[in-house]
């Protein structure tokens, strides 16, 4: 008959065992780094830089499909592909978007350029 309380204590692992889990977690977690760096990498890169003239006269030209506000950057996506970013203050910012404004008030809708906001910036 064996007892209902038998509390035999569990085999120790050999250091070589404890070696070889202690090796696969690095491993892993070495692993786990590298996909992590690929993955931010491989993210698209946010446009070319220009500066704030340039993009002023992008819009005023109308070959400016989209502009989309971050924190201190705007990045202009242009009718046809290709993505430009420009460094603006606040002040630039507000002058950006009576720029576009006026720009949109002489076009067809079709060829207006968008204005979106990606986070707490406006």
């Amino acid at each position: 008959m064996t007892p209902l309380n038998d509390h035999r204590p569990e085999p120790q692992g050999s250091a070589a065992t404890t070696l070889i889990r202690a090796a696969a977690l690095a491993l892993l977690l070495l692993l786990a780094g590298i996909a992590l760096l690929y993955a931010y990498r491989a993210q698209s890169p946010s446009g070319t830089p220009v500066p704030y003239a340039q993009a002023v006269t992008e819009i005023q030209g109308g070959r400016v499909q989209l502009v989309t506000f971050n924190s201190d950057t705007a990045t202009i996506e242009l009718f046809g592909g290709g993505r430009q970013t420009v460094t603006v203050s606040p002040t630039a910012r507000t002058d950006l978007m009576r720029v576009i404004a006026d720009h949109n008030a002489t076009v067809p809708q079709d060829q207006r350029t968008t204005v979106a906001a990606s986070g707490p910036c406006c």
